[in-house]
C-alpha cells in the first residue's frame, strides 16, 4: 500500500522544515519537542517516519543522533509497528552502523552514494539491501550534494540507476526546484525515476494537497514524504491516509 509519511526535519534541536533545503529560510519551526512530534504521527496511523538531521547535512557529520534516539524510544514505545528512515549527514559505515543498530529500520545516503560508493555497498551486505535508501536530490534534472549545496552533472536517470547497482533498496527522489514551495508535484520526473528502477521509489518535494499525493502514487511511487503541508496545515494527515485508501481501492475495482 502506497504511505503517507510524515517528515521531522531537525535543525538546532527543533523540529523545522526549510524552503528549498536553505539554512536561513525556515518556514516553520517549533518549540515542542520532536519525540512529542513523532509520537502524534504515530497516534494519527503513520507506518513510517521520515527523519533528516539537517545540521548533519550541512556539516558533514552526524549530529542529532541523541536525539535520533529519543524519537526512536518514543515511537516504539507508542507502536512496534511504525518504522523510521534517516538520512542527513550519513557519509561513513560507522554513522549508518550506530543508526542502524540503534533501531533504525532504514538509513538514507545521499552524497556518499556518488563519492564514495564503496561505503553504501559495504552498508547493504551487512545489513541488508531493505534497511539502504538512496536519495536522489534533483534540481534543474541534475543531482545535488552536500546539503543540496553543490549541483553535480550527473543525471536523475543515470542516478537512479547507480544507486540501485551500489545496492539501494529503495529510493528517495526529492525534487528541490519545488521543495518547499508546496505548489504542487512534478509527476513526470517521478515518473522518469520510477521507470530507471526496479526498487521501490518513494517522492518528495512541492506535496501541497490531497490531490498532489495522488499525484504522486499515480506516478507509481511507492510512497510520498510530506513535510510542509503538514506542518502548515495544508493537507491533514488522516485524510490524506483516507484519500489514499479510497483512490487505491477504486483503481484496483
Amino acid at each position: 500500500m502506497f504511505e503517507v509519511i510524515p517528515a521531522i526535519d531537525l535543525k538546532g534541536g527543533k523540529c523545522v522544515q526549510l524552503r528549498q533545503g536553505r539554512a536561513s529560510d525556515v518556514i516553520f519551526s517549533t518549540d515542542e519537542p520532536p519525540e512529542e512530534i513523532a509520537r502524534r504521527w504515530v497516534a494519527l496511523g503513520a507506518r513510517t517516519l521520515h527523519i533528516v538531521d539537517l545540521d548533519g547535512a550541512f556539516r558533514g557529520t552526524l549530529v542529532h543522533f541523541q536525539q535520533i534516539k529519543r524519537i526512536l524510544e518514543a515511537v516504539h514505545a507508542c507502536s512496534s509497528k511504525c518504522k523510521i528512515q534517516v538520512g542527513g549527514g550519513i557519509r561513513d559505515y560507522e554513522s549508518a552502523e550506530k543508526l542502524l543498530n540503534a533501531g533504525v529500520e532504514r538509513v538514507i545516503f545521499g552524497t556518499v552514494a556518488f563519492r564514495r560508493p564503496e561505503v553504501v555497498r559495504a552498508v547493504a551486505e551487512d545489513f541488508s539491501k531493505r534497511r539502504v535508501m538512496v536519495a536522489l536530490d534533483a534540481r534543474g534534472g541534475k543531482v545535488a550534494v552536500e546539503g543540496w549545496q553543490h549541483t553535480t552533472e550527473i543525471g536523475v536517470r543515470e542516478a537512479a540507476k547507480h544507486a540501485e547497482s551500489i545496492g539501494a533498496g529503495s529510493i528517495l527522489f526529492t525534487n528541490i526546484d519545488v521543495e518547499g514551495l508546496m505548489r504542487g508535484v512534478n509527476v513526470s520526473a517521478i515518473r522518469e525515476v520510477v521507470r530507471a528502477v526496479s526498487v521501490p521509489v518513494v517522492a518528495s518535494g512541492g506535496v501541497s494537497s490531497v490531490e498532489d499525493v495522488l499525484a504522486v502514487c499515480d506516478a507509481g511511487a511507492a510512497g510520498v514524504v510530506v513535510g510542509s503541508a503538514l506542518y502548515t496545515g495544508k493537507i491533514d494527515f488522516r485524510s490524506a491516509v483516507e484519500a489514499v485508501v479510497a483512490h487505491c481501492s477504486h483503481c484496483d475495482g
